[in-house]
């Protein structure tokens, strides 16, 4: 009986830490902070990395969870796209210039209900030349095979995949 209890219990704090991701999705409970990339030939920003951090206080604060997390509950296309989102939104709010580095999860690759042409829809809405941005594909997931990959990656920056 101790162990239908474990069991129950193990799948109490599954199903909590589930709808914590749906509820941060939900409420758009990312913050994007941004990390200046600094040139060192003269010594200006060049332009900045956005990084996401989580803005509620839950059982998940630390951003690598919550990416790893969602991908085992299938959310990485949803905490991706808010991400970006957020990170969009707040460069043209902060007056940003110079480049924008994005992280970006190497599985949206092959993720079915990613909607294509999302971030290039997002910059031409927020007015944002997209010669700006650079995707700099994040460890979250492993790429097996790189000759498999590439072909994918020009097709993602022909028809803005990602």
């Amino acid at each position: 009986m101790q162990d239908f209890y474990a069991a129950v219990q193990h799948l109490n704090e599954k199903f909590s830490q589930y709808l914590t991701h749906h509820h941060i999705i939900a409420q758009r409970q990312i913050t994007p902070v941004f990390q200046p990339i600094i040139s060192l030939r003269d010594h200006t920003i060049y332009g900045y990395e956005s990084l996401s951090r989580i803005s509620h206080c839950g059982n998940i604060t630390n951003p690598e969870e919550l990416f790893e997390k969602a991908r085992l509950y299938g959310m990485t296309v949803q905490i991706e796209r808010l991400c970006r989102e957020k990170a969009l939104d707040r460069v043209v709010e902060l007056g940003l210039e110079g480049m924008i580095f994005l992280n970006v999860c190497p599985a949206l690759l092959y993720a079915e209900n990613h909607q294509r042409g999302f971030t290039a829809q997002l910059l031409n809405k927020l007015g944002i030349d997209s010669s700006r941005v650079v995707f700099e594909l994040t460890e979250k997931s492993l790429i097996n095979d790189y000759e498999q990959a590439l072909p994918l990656f020009d097709a993602a920056v022909d028809v803005w995949l990602f």
